[in-house]
Order: C-alpha cells, then structure tokens, then sequence
C-alpha cells in the first residue's frame, strides 16, 4: 500500500508542476490585490504564531 501511496503523491505533484508550467506560460502580467482575492474587509485570523525572523 506504501507504493501505491508514493505513486499517488507523484503523480499529484507532477500534475501541480504541469498546472504551474501553464500557468507561467499563460501569465499576461496581472496582480491581484488582497481585496480582489480575498474580498472587501477581509481580516486574517489571528492564530497565535510568532515567527521568528521578519
């Protein structure tokens, strides 16, 4: 079951890679803002972690 699992995951990952591929080939430029993502007055929630660096 192990192998199969492995097998799975790789071809998951290849297909993420292909997706990111034509995405890069498709690209026209565009950058979307937080707001145009995530929607007016969107708040992240606070979950507690402090990194350690910034």
């Amino acid at each position: 079951m192990r192998y199969l699992n492995s097998v799975a995951q790789d071809e998951e990952d290849f297909a993420l890679y292909r997706k990111a591929v034509e995405r890069l080939h498709d690209d026209d430029g565009t950058r979307l803002t937080g707001e145009e993502v995530f929607g007016v007055g969107y708040t992240p929630v606070d979950d507690g972690y402090k990194p350690e660096f910034e």
